[in-house]
């Protein structure tokens, strides 16, 4: 049984870093923010969630065994839900600079600020300057 349950555990750990490492090369490789966005919140939730699991089966005390699923039931409601507003933010700033008229090619420099409260009224009001081309996060 003791041999069961640790080729169940190497099984869930290497599933989940497969995932994560394909998550990772999901980063480099896809085309554009929202492709890349959803890659790595998919693979990272069931990585990192595959990952605890195998280190639950590994585990010899109860106590070690409850902190494991809460921080497995904190990832799996928080970062689909970080993903989620992410996404909107990027939605919101793309939206309004396609009505302005204006290029999109600062979205990731934008979507900071607007996340820390130095754009109102979903980017109108502009208090920070625009990137230039050298300015890591714009493409």
């Amino acid at each position: 049984m003791s041999l069961l349950i640790e080729i169940c555990s190497w099984i869930f750990i290497l599933l989940g870093s497969f995932l994560l490492l394909t998550g990772s090369l999901g980063l480099i490789r896809l085309p554009d923010f929202w492709s890349r966005l959803h890659g790595a919140s998919i693979s990272d939730t069931g990585g990192v969630l595959f990952l605890i699991l195998g280190m639950m089966l590994h585990v010899t005390t109860i106590w070690v065994f409850f902190k494991l699923l809460a921080i497995a039931i904190f990832i799996f409601i928080s970062s689909p839900t970080a993903s989620h507003a992410i996404a909107n933010a990027a939605l919101l700033l793309w939206d309004t600079k396609k009505r302005r008229g204006k290029e999109n090619r600062v979205i990731y420099y934008n979507m900071f600020l607007h996340s820390f409260g130095y754009y109102r009224n979903y980017g109108i009001d502009v208090k920070a300057p625009l990137c230039s081309n050298n300015v890591i996060g714009c493409f």
